[in-house]
């Protein structure tokens, strides 16, 4: 048993434009033991083109609404309510994360928007490395603008909701191959393909669909690579003004990884589900009940015996006056046993915590 704490963000943001909304900035300052600096400035010439370089910790350019951060909200923060096991987030289309890039937005026409997200280097890697043994480019090369680039395009239909196809650029990499323990593990990347509908034509109810499929990574004297496909379900439910309910589903199957030499492996289907019913006692007072699961399915081709299943369950509260929050709860995650072909096994066991957070903005 143990405890700990910490002063989790602590942030300053600022917003501004010019009167004729052509020109603007976005700066925010935060950080849990130091201050991270991040912010970017935007041009719009013409109102079908949109520029702007810079870096945003929010993710932005996302299209995972229900089933990303909104899922939790604010309790993702503190963290409280942050647990999840669906695994529905690896279907979308995640935005970019808080590092340098350079964007292209286009406006054709009213409802679609066009984004092209090219990076200008990110500091993963130190600059002339070259590629890495498992197909990594660093950034400072050529290959690094191909493998980070991304390019989103939505449409939004008015009464019907939106429609987005994506891409994240990538050549292809094997990033673990390890077949030294009971299980086998592999894992890998390359250029992802993002199709995704939100849907908001039925009053009180929110619909997001998602698929992703990952292109083969193959490097010579390694392997083969073929993610699994990515499926996502999100749906958000508002009963009445004090009640309602969230849920977020995701499954990943045909996953499949061919050394070279070797016969292929099959990848094991996951399965995971997290709901969230929530209930407003109060106009300061709202009680969530957050819990879930994830499946995965038998494999003995890479060690895994039996299916394994782990769960979790994780109530919490929150409690608002002006502008601060108080979070508290209770988690239990409940790890699986899991069997290993030719015997031996990891017994199952829960862990518990209870978490308390407090959160104020100016």
């Amino acid at each position: 048993m143990y405890a700990g704490g910490a002063m989790k963000r602590m942030r300053i943001q600022v917003e501004a434009q010019n009167d004729e909304g052509t020109f603007g900035a976005h700066l925010r300052l935060e950080g849990e033991h130091g201050v991270n600096t991040n912010g970017f400035v935007w041009w719009k010439p013409i109102d079908m083109v949109r520029l702007q370089i810079g870096a945003n910790s929010d993710w932005q350019f996302s299209f995972d609404n229900i089933v990303g951060w909104n899922f939790n909200a604010g309790a993702n923060d503190v963290p409280v309510g942050n647990l999840s096991m669906s695994g529905a987030g690896n279907a979308f289309f995640g935005g970019v994360e808080p590092n340098k890039w350079s964007v292209l937005s286009l406006y054709p026409v009213d409802g679609l928007s066009i984004d092209v997200i090219v990076p200008f280097g990110t500091g993963d890697d130190p600059a002339g490395s070259g590629p890495t043994t498992t197909g990594d480019v660093a950034y400072g090369h050529t290959g690094f603008l191909y493998d980070k680039t991304r390019v989103k395009v939505a449409y939004n239909m008015e009464g019907l909701g939106s429609f987005m196809v994506g891409y994240n650029g990538g050549r292809g990499t094997i990033a673990e191959v390890d077949t030294s323990g009971p299980i086998y593990t592999f894992d890998g990347n390359g250029g992802a393909i993002f199709v995704a509908a939100d849907l908001t034509m039925v009053e009180n109810l929110g619909l997001i669909f998602g698929l992703k499929y990952t292109l083969p990574a193959k490097l010579d004297g390694v392997g083969t690579y073929n993610a699994p496909i990515a499926v996502g379900l999100g749906a958000t439910y508002a009963i009445s003004d004090e009640f309602g309910i969230k849920l977020r589903t995701g499954v990943q199957l045909a996953g499949k990884f061919k050394p070279d030499p070797g016969d292929s492996v099959n990848l094991p289907m996951t399965f995971g589900l997290d709901v969230l019913p929530y209930y407003a006692v109060s106009e300061s007072l709202t009680a969530f009940l957050n819990a879930g699961f994830n499946f995965t399915a038998a494999e003995k081709k890479i060690g895994l015996d039996g299916s394994v299943m782990n769960w979790f369950l994780n109530p919490y509260m929150t409690i608002s006056e002006g502008g601060g929050t108080f979070f508290a709860g209770i988690k239990l995650v409940g790890n699986g046993e899991v069997k290993y072909v030719g015997g031996g096994k990891k017994k199952s066991y829960v862990d518990w915590s209870i978490p308390i957070g407090i959160a104020y903005g100016f």
